[in-house]
């Protein structure tokens, strides 16, 4: 089953995730979240409660759940005008081990865990090679 708004029950709101969770808790509705957003408005929906993925990415029993992000550089032959030099050094900073880091240590001190999770390539090489696991 697809849900589509043909189904009675399912509403596609065109919000933001914090807009959706707030809605929810109005409803006392059932969403799905990216975890970085649950933790960040946890306190502001209360009744709401994590039914399922864990608390924390490693207690999360479907890995298929996990939130990631990625970064693309547009092919500047194919987009006039774009500087391709610059995209190709953020997205080279971006994958790098210290910004990888840095995202890896995000939220941990206000909220225990982090955030987000780094994964680019060179990263877990990296992290391979200090024998350390995500």
């Amino acid at each position: 089953l697809v849900p589509t708004s043909a189904l009675r029950w399912y509403l596609s709101l065109g919000q933001g995730m914090g807009e959706t969770l707030t809605f929810a808790r109005e409803r006392q509705a059932y969403t799905l979240s990216d975890r970085a957003t649950w933790l960040a408005m946890e306190s502001r929906v209360q009744g709401l409660r994590r039914l399922f993925g864990g608390a924390s990415i490693a207690e999360n029993p479907d890995q298929d759940l996990r939130n990631q992000y990625g970064v693309l550089v547009v092919n500047p032959a194919r987009h006039p005008g774009l500087n391709g030099a610059l995209a190709q050094r953020f997205a080279d900073w971006l994958l790098s081990v210290p910004t990888q880091e840095r995202i890896g240590a995000f939220g941990r001190d206000r909220f225990g865990q982090a955030l987000f999770y780094p994964n680019s390539a060179v990263y877990l090489a990296s992290a391979r090679g200090r024998g350390s696991r995500r």
